[in-house]
């Protein structure tokens, strides 16, 4: 019992500590963008499953259940002609699981402009990268912890930045069969100045709980979504399997001034597995696609 109550309360403690920054604008946006098709259909609703090799975006701890090594590989086409690529690759160990992770958002045809005026005076791109490495580790049967380190790049015309980020995870199976919680706090960090400006990161804490049924056709998710410069989410998904072939999903995320639901389906044919998922948008931001391909070894 001593033992429980000591992972519940790290578990409250980590969600708590994003509470201890005060809200501000952020820069680097491209990182509240999620990653991974299965997620997103979902409504974003992860933190408390993550349970293939697109949890590490999402929370890295759960990349523990994996047996087998996996790559993972999304694009995204995301509103305004918003191009967003991610990708990861986990390998299990006896004790947690190491795992290597990847984004590249692009951005063309920002008009330029020096001064205030009608006519721009041409066309400037916009690139954000970041490359990370996370290590999650089993600490008993029940409790699992990790930690993804990022670098990250932004470069904007001619100016760039650049700097690093953390990642915190836990997750933790309840006596309740196929019930898990999660949390997870992201971006804590700091990059360099872009034209003498400061770039503060876009800190974001979730906090969820995930249900699987025995025999693993249904699941449900459900998490709390803080990010500083932003209200806070409620956000819900649900996942099933017919078959054990094709996996349809739905989602809501709450507190969204231009979008809601979402759904998607996957194809899985044990060795691989192919998602999409559809986000739309409204205000004429257009919708959001996803694709991703998944490699069992």
């Amino acid at each position: 019992m001593r033992k429980s109550f000591l992972i519940i309360s790290w578990i409250l403690l980590l969600a708590g500590i994003q509470f201890c920054f005060a809200a501000g604008n952020t820069g680097l946006s491209f990182l509240k963008i999620g990653a991974g098709a299965r997620a997103s259909a979902m409504g974003e609703a992860f933190v408390g499953r993550s349970d293939d090799a697109s949890g590490l975006f999402w929370n890295p701890a759960g990349v523990t259940a994996l047996d087998n090594p996996q790559a993972h590989f999304t694009y995204n086409r995301w509103i305004q002609d918003i191009k967003h690529s991610s990708a990861s690759a986990v390998w299990p160990t006896r004790k947690g699981a190491i795992g290597l992770t990847s984004i590249l958002t692009t951005v063309e045809g920002i008009e330029k402009r020096i001064v205030a005026s009608e006519e721009p005076i041409g066309e400037i791109a916009a690139q954000d990268f970041t490359i990370g490495l996370g290590y999650s580790h089993r600490l008993t049967k029940r409790f699992s912890a990790a930690v993804h380190i990022k670098y990250l790049y932004e470069k904007l015309d001619v100016e760039t930045a650049h700097g690093f980020a953390v990642d915190l995870g836990v997750i933790y199976a309840l006596n309740v069969p196929g019930l898990k919680i999660g949390a997870v706090v992201q971006n804590f960090g700091k990059t360099s100045e872009m034209r003498r400006e400061s770039i503060d990161l876009p800190k974001i804490m979730r906090f969820g709980a995930s249900y699987e049924t025995l025999d693993k056709q249904l699941c449900l998710n459900l998490d709390f979504v803080h990010i500083v410069d932003e209200k806070s989410h409620i956000n819900g998904g649900v996942e099933y399997k017919l078959m054990n072939l094709l996996v349809l999903r739905c989602g809501y995320q709450s507190n969204y001034e231009e979008r809601s639901i979402s759904a998607g389906f996957g194809f899985d044919v044990q060795v691989a597995r192919l998602d999409y998922a559809y986000v739309p948008f409204q205000s004429d931001l257009g919708n959001s696609q996803r694709f991703t391909i998944l490699f069992n070894f």
